[in-house]
């Protein structure tokens, strides 16, 4: 036990009962093949991404030599 013994009231009680196992399993299935392959959930959600990216009048654009030279601690002048 991680968090120490039961309590004495608490010997009987199981982990999973079936029906909560029921709703359980496919949502860890579904976490786990989205963790594996996330490109279908992506491919719903980019087109929302780049709409609101056009509704702001904005683009991210990709970070320049310097900037990453500067996150790595590299270029600094003493």
């Amino acid at each position: 036990m991680m968090t120490g013994p039961l309590a004495p009231g608490n010997e009987t009680i199981g982990d999973l009962k079936r029906r909560e196992l029921t709703v359980v399993a496919p949502l860890v299935a579904l976490l786990l093949v989205l963790g594996i392959y996330p490109k279908p959930l992506l491919d719903i959600v980019n087109p929302a991404v780049e709409q609101t990216l056009r509704t702001v009048n904005e683009k991210d654009p990709p970070p320049t030599v310097a900037d990453i030279a500067l996150r790595h601690g590299e270029g600094e002048q003493r």
